[in-house]
């Protein structure tokens, strides 16, 4: 067997055979200008295709896939681009077929359907196949003038309220602004050496230094609700910084020391509507205090 090393460009002349198979037997012969694994996934991708299921290598493959088997696959020659491959991969497959080995190629190599002969039941077969299918040429005007309109967009100027977000928001949000391709954003972007807007609802995210100095200032001045809604993130996210950052949040800002010294003399209903809060507010307020609540402190009372 030939010894092959493959160089940049080169064009592969490669044997398909089952791996069960001491002898290596080729089931096979093709060739290849790319990696020979992803060439394989691309016959196996293939032989799943319900208009190529009649051929023979996809039936050998289906045979070789249902007993649980991948096929494999080895090079045997290397073509240096320009040569003539073709001339290469029909000796290869000459060569078997003389050996007696049982290629599943329906041609004899070169030129993909060099020497092919379709049978009358083959030919009726593909005609019932393609009969009702649209033309290969039809809609490749319409494609050509979607990818110029793409084209068009990729060099439209973007309003600098836009410009001026870069990096400030994310890529996605700001093309839906502009009414856009978020591709074009991006480029926008990394033409001015913008780096991507930092997803705030990740752990890198409560670094301070990634938070807008706007929202900063917002932290325990206004509820972590109200806060994720104008970030799009969770209340949640807002908490975890705020605590971080050791601020209060502004339930619990708002608590002066007269509001909690209410706290368990009266009803929790009372006490909230006292101080102009929820009663659920005074409710966990308390609790996170450990007072109870005004009715037990009568219970505890009464018991001594």
């Amino acid at each position: 067997m030939n010894k092959v090393t493959r160089k940049s460009k080169d064009v592969v002349i490669y044997v398909l055979y089952d791996p069960r198979d001491e002898k290596q037997t080729p089931r096979y012969v093709g060739k290849s200008e790319v990696a020979l694994i992803r060439r394989l996934n691309t016959h196996i991708a293939e032989s799943r295709q319900p208009a190529r299921h009649h051929w023979h290598k996809s039936r050998w493959f289906r045979k070789l896939e249902n007993e649980g088997v991948k096929p494999a696959i080895k090079p045997i020659e290397t073509v240096a681009l320009g040569d003539s491959w073709q001339e290469r991969e029909i000796y290869w497959i000459k060569t078997y077929r003389d050996m007696g080995y049982p290629l599943t190629n329906l041609t004899d190599g070169g030129e993909g359907t060099l020497n092919r002969v379709y049978s009358e039941e083959t030919r009726k077969k593909i005609s019932k196949a393609l009969t009702g299918r649209p033309s290969p040429k039809k809609g490749k005007k319409m494609r050509l003038e979607a990818y110029q309109n793409v084209l068009e967009a990729n060099y439209k100027e973007l309003p600098k309220s836009i410009m001026d977000m870069l990096g400030k928001e994310h890529d996605a949000e700001l093309a839906r602004q502009a009414g856009v391709s978020t591709v074009l954003i991006k480029n926008r972007r990394l033409e001015n050496g913008i780096p991507k807007y930092e997803d705030l609802s990740t752990p890198n995210g409560f670094n301070p230094n990634s938070w807008p100095q706007w929202a900063l200032d917002k932290l325990g001045k206004v509820e972590d609700t109200t806060l994720a809604k104008e970030l799009g993130i969770t209340k949640n996210v807002v908490g975890q910084l705020r605590r971080l950052l050791d601020i209060k949040s502004l339930r619990d800002s708002s608590w002066t020391q007269d509001k909690i010294d209410l706290l368990g003399t009266k009803p929790d209903y009372v006490v909230a509507a006292l101080i102009g809060v929820t009663t659920m507010a005074v409710n966990y307020k308390r609790r996170s205090l450990g007072i109870h609540s005004y009715s037990k402190q009568l219970k505890l009372k009464d018991a001594c």
